[in-house]
């Protein structure tokens, strides 16, 4: 139960940060109906873009055996 629990928080705050970035919402608009700070919101949409940019700087497994050849 406490794992279920855990999904759906996960869920819920994937979704809450994505409808930001999209501009889908407002973070005024989230922040007193889900009790979270503006701050919060923000800070997950910074930890979004730099495990972005990390994975964009990541090169893939299938790149390098083409690249050995």
């Amino acid at each position: 139960m406490e794992e279920e629990f855990t999904r759906l928080a996960a869920k819920r705050t994937v979704g809450l940060a994505t409808s930001v970035i999209h501009g889908k919402t407002t973070v005024a608009e989230v922040d007193r109906p889900f009790y979270i700070t503006s701050c919060e919101i923000k800070e997950w949409g910074n930890e979004g873009l730099k495990r972005m940019v990390n994975a964009l700087r990541a090169m893939p497994l299938g790149v390098t055996a083409y690249s050995s050849r």
